[in-house]
């Protein structure tokens, strides 16, 4: 763990100041991206199962 950490640090060190101020600018929009694509995934999931459970139950009438 002390590796990683080290490791991490180092590559924090080696960057520019603007490297971090970006990243942390940026972060609203790149976790409302996620949200999104995460959100169709789930709602593309949800309606595939749902529409196969229903024609499931048709084909059982």
């Amino acid at each position: 763990m002390a590796k990683v950490r080290k490791w991490i640090g180092d590559f924090i060190a080696s960057k520019a100041m603007s490297f971090c101020r970006e990243g942390i600018r940026n972060l609203p929009e790149r976790w409302q991206k996620t949200v999104t694509i995460n959100a169709e995934g789930n709602i593309s999931k949800i309606m595939g199962k749902n529409n196969a459970d229903l024609s499931k139950n048709c084909d059982s009438r």
